[in-house]
């Protein structure tokens, strides 16, 4: 996952439950929010659903700013083609407000976003199980 990349987090290869990677910002100096996130499904190329998580870790930083450029580039990561990838995008950013759930179908991926006062998740499901 490019924005796991992009934001150095630290991944290991899981192999249980069907958990492929776990991957953490845990330990990481410079960051005031814990970044996580979980690849799942039966090999590298059969993705069945990628979850990703942003919480307040105690400090002092702003949550929603830092959970739109986070999970936005998650869910685009997750989707073909430009527009697509930019309504996906769109999709979490538009959504920080929000207190509670919701879901939307973009480029055969269904992603759900959920948020509270400390913390910012999305789960994203590829409509065939692979992505």
């Amino acid at each position: 996952m490019q924005a796991f990349d992009f934001n150095e987090l630290t991944c290991a290869q899981e192999g249980s439950s069907g958990l492929l990677y776990s991957c953490t910002s845990a330990g990481h100096p410079d960051y005031l929010l814990l970044y996580e996130g979980e690849i799942f499904g039966r090999g590298p190329r059969q993705i069945e659903r990628v979850e990703a998580w942003l919480s307040v870790a105690g400090a002092e930083a702003d949550l929603q700013l830092t959970a739109q450029s986070y999970l936005g580039g998650v869910a685009s990561d997750l989707v073909q083609g430009e527009a697509n990838k930019d309504r996906a995008f769109n999709f979490v950013y538009n959504d920080q407000d929000i207190t509670g759930k919701t879901s939307t179908m973009i480029g055969g991926v269904k992603s759900t976003f959920t948020g509270d006062a400390s913390t910012k998740a999305l789960t994203a499901v590829p409509a065939n199980g692979r992505g």
